[in-house]
């Protein structure tokens, strides 16, 4: 597993164990101080207890945790996917070299067409959500709909 990402679960895990022991040690927290009866030794402290100080370090440390640990997760699957990309890189060009070296013990002359496209020009790879210059919409396609259409349909005396 990656670094990172061991670390990233190390720290949630030492914010949810940090949260329950301040909570458990906030319990009892401190109003005031009554002085002693004798005058000579400190004051004694006034404590009151609040089960909502432990409920809101312990909350706060689970809630930091689970983010870190989060966090720790999207890193590993990022780390996965990099080394499966890295992996299929890797058998592409095992097999690109074992297509080539078979056809040029043929001595065919496809493969030296096809290394020249692939040095020379980039691959161009068009995805659907991709806008190119054929997808522009004519105009007869640049109607607007709607309030804006109906504006502009009245506007130019079409309606």
């Amino acid at each position: 597993m990656n670094k990172i990402a061991e670390s990233l679960y190390i720290i949630g895990g030492l914010c949810i164990i940090g949260g329950i022991i301040l909570g458990v040690a906030n319990y009892e927290t401190v109003v005031g101080y009554q002085e002693s009866e004798f005058g000579v030794l400190d004051p004694e402290p006034i404590t009151e207890t609040s089960w909502l100080n432990v409920l809101i370090y312990v909350m706060a440390g689970l809630i930091s945790g689970v983010i870190m640990f989060g966090f720790g997760e999207i890193v590993r699957i990022l780390d996965d996917k990099r080394s499966i990309e890295r992996d299929s890189h890797k058998e592409l060009l095992a097999i690109k070299q074992y297509l080539i070296k078979d056809n040029l013990l043929e001595g065919n002359d496809i493969t030296n067409s096809i290394n020249d496209q692939v040095k020379d020009e980039p691959i161009e790879v068009n995805y659907p959500s991709s806008f190119t210059s054929e997808d522009e919409p004519s105009d007869f396609d640049k109607e607007r709909k709607g309030l804006s259409g109906f504006i502009d349909k009245t506007l130019n005396g079409k309606r």
